[in-house]
């Protein structure tokens, strides 16, 4: 988790290309999972935290670079809009995922 927040804060590349988040609501967010991961009893219960901790970085990412909310398509209904990021720093977001 410490990596994901110097890759976000500090990464010169990122920052270069207009990839600026909020430090503080970052660094909430990592400092509440990782506190969390503490508490957790099953591989199941990790596992959830995970996909909601990812659920969450993909929604800053996404306010980032002004490509609005993020949402999971129900039942098929989406399409792949991941696709259509003209952002230049969406390239260099994945890879430091």
């Amino acid at each position: 988790m410490e990596r994901i927040r110097t890759n976000w804060l500090e990464n010169r590349a990122l920052l270069d290309s207009g990839f600026e988040v909020a430090g503080e609501n970052l660094t909430h967010l990592i400092d509440a999972n990782r506190n969390a991961v503490d508490t957790v009893n099953t591989n199941s219960d990790l596992l959830t935290l995970e996909a909601r901790l990812t659920k969450e970085l993909f929604g800053i990412a996404a306010r980032t670079v002004g490509y609005g909310d993020f949402a999971r398509a129900k039942r098929g209904s989406g399409m792949a809009q991941h696709q259509n990021w003209e952002t230049p720093g969406a390239s260099r977001l994945a890879k430091t995922c």
